[in-house]
């Protein structure tokens, strides 16, 4: 479902996967509410795109519930961010150090150990993190909810043509490629490759029957089972036998953290964001320096001028999060501290020098329910370690290569610290209740598609239909633009003649963020409109009809 057929309605999902939103709608139909639904998109997901996400990865969310609805009438943040295992040195890899990555996201050691293989592990949060959602606001059984995800695992779906292109996806800034990430052990050799070796087609059905039967047993035993039951002993055996640097004991002392989000203020609006080490304050600080820029006239959208203001500030912004931003139970500043007016008037004179790049593997989930209570859900594996849990199919997730190696530095290793993330799960309050409810995969180009839509809804009058649609563009390095191909020639040539180095993708979705939204139109009725990124096979789906 395209975003301009999505007309306002009751309650909905958006999500890359067709499957998960779909799934996530059965669940609002048959009476529960945004929670619920959570559980079962959440575990589908990870079912329909494998090895960007799933029940061995990390994540975070931004809620908003309603008193009427049984929560705090207020916002809530769950993180659940992979830490690194209690056996993590900060010296462990440091004279293997051999750079950092070009896209800026991630370091490289030698036989690269932190990006794949058992020791780029770190404490899985997925698990734990939904359940708390759940345990808090939700209405239906635990069981039921994950059930809904078996039939896709034990029966199979079939291969989208972007899941196939992830098989076949080469190493990236000096990472190891799928095909030998996916086949580093013999269980994943297994799970992901057909009996001639290849992996699957577009078209082609996939199974996992291992991966099935652990969701059952987790449906069964409750999310306890992962951290403190057997499924945790069965996990940590494997992990211990094969040098890991997590370990039973972090599982079972494992706990999402639970707090309020960053808020900050944009023309009168209210942004709640995921604080430190999520991305939230890169966010908050791209829009606070962007009203300080429209303070004096606004510049036609998408114009050249509008872009170099823009670009400007994203380079800017990255810097300031790749050199200062992290854990701050690790002894970083705290998040208020980048948020002030002191600091934001030196990061408005900065040297900008460096901008990021784009990681498919994460994912999404916007739901709002008729109740009008909303989630902004994230979650990962990173690029995966290669790593599958022997009878178990759990693909774990690789955070150990997002800590800098060198001790010192503001995201060095250190035993149960969380890993700096680029993803901001955000809401936008009007009048303190949510207007509108996004999050986007896509590494350091989250906090410029995020920041790009609410821009559109808020600056330029757009619904969150077209503001998801429309061109969005990013600031790579020192004077060089990225821009999705559907800018028109005239913008592209005037900022190549202004001195950038234009990066004029071909593809005209999806390059800069995927961006999955939910606006508010109308509180009584509810009314809400869905925004689908068309560059991923996802869809919004309303409340439907149980078969």
């Amino acid at each position: 479902m395209n975003a301009e057929e999505i007309q306002p309605g009751r309650g909905l999902v958006a999500a890359p996967q067709a499957e998960a939103a779909y799934e996530g709608a059965r669940v609002l139909t048959a009476g529960g509410n945004a929670a619920d639904a959570l559980v079962a998109a959440a575990f589908v997901q990870g079912v329909v795109d494998p090895h960007r996400c799933g029940i061995g990865g990390f994540g975070c969310a931004t809620l908003f519930f309603h008193e009427a609805a049984g929560g705090p009438g207020r916002s809530l943040c769950v993180d659940f961010h992979g830490r690194a295992g209690s056996l993590a040195r900060p010296d462990v890899w440091a004279d293997l150090f051999e750079g950092e990555t070009p896209d800026g996201f991630g370091y490289l050691v030698k036989n690269k150990v932190n990006d794949v293989g058992y020791q780029a592990i770190t404490v899985p949060g997925m698990v734990a993190g939904v359940a708390e959602i759940h345990s808090r606001f939700g209405r239906m059984p635990w069981g039921e909810l994950i059930e809904r995800a078996i039939p896709y695992a034990e029966n199979g779906f079939r291969v989208t043509p972007e899941l196939a292109n992830f098989w076949i996806r080469p190493g990236l800034h000096g990472r190891v490629s799928t095909r030998d990430r996916l086949g580093h052990t013999e269980a994943g050799r297994e799970i992901c490759f057909k009996e001639d070796g290849e992996g699957y087609q577009a078209g082609e059905v996939f199974r996992q029957p291992r991966l099935a039967e652990t969701y059952r047993r987790l449906a069964n035993e409750g999310p306890e089972s992962y951290y403190r039951g057997a499924l945790a002993r069965e996990i940590a055996e494997d992990w211990q036998a094969n040098g890991a640097l997590v370990t039973l004991d972090d599982l079972q002392s494992y706990a999402p953290t639970i707090r309020e989000p960053l808020s900050g203020s944009f023309r009168g609006y209210e942004v709640l964001s995921t604080p430190l080490p999520g991305g939230g304050v890169a966010l908050l600080q791209t829009l606070a320096l962007m009203e300080r820029r429209l303070a004096g006239s606004v510049p036609l959208h998408n114009s050249p001028a509008y872009i170099e203001d823009y670009a400007d500030i994203l380079k800017r912004v990255w810097s300031d999060r790749l050199a200062n931003q992290g854990d701050t139970s690790f002894g970083t500043p705290t998040d208020e501290t980048f948020l002030t007016k002191e600091y934001l008037d030196t990061l408005a004179e900065r040297e900008s020098p460096q901008g990021g790049a784009d990681c498919p593997d994460t994912t999404q989930l916007t739901i709002v329910d008729h109740d009008g209570n909303s989630i902004s859900f994230s979650h990962s594996l990173g690029y995966n370690s290669g790593v599958f849990s022997p009878g178990l199919g759990i693909l774990f997730n690789n955070c150990m290569s997002a800590f800098d190696p060198r001790p010192g530095n503001a995201n060095s290793i250190a035993a149960g610290k969380a890993r700096s993330t680029a993803v901001a799960e955000t809401i936008v309050l009007e009048e303190g209740k949510p207007k509108l409810v996004l999050g986007s995969p896509g590494a350091a180009r989250i906090t410029a598609g995020i920041s790009q839509v609410i821009l559109n809804v808020t600056v330029f009058g757009m619904n969150v239909a077209e503001a998801v649609v429309h061109p969005r563009f990013d600031a790579y390095s020192d004077n060089t633009l990225l821009l999705e191909s559907r800018f028109p020639a005239k913008v592209v040539a005037a900022l190549a003649g202004g001195g950038w180095e234009i990066i004029h993708s071909p593809n005209p979705f999806g390059v800069v963020g995927r961006v999955y939204a939910a606006e508010i139109s109308s509180r009584d009725p509810l009314e809400v409109i869905a925004g689908v990124d068309p560059g991923a096979s996802g869809a919004a789906y309303r409340e439907v009809p149980e078969e």
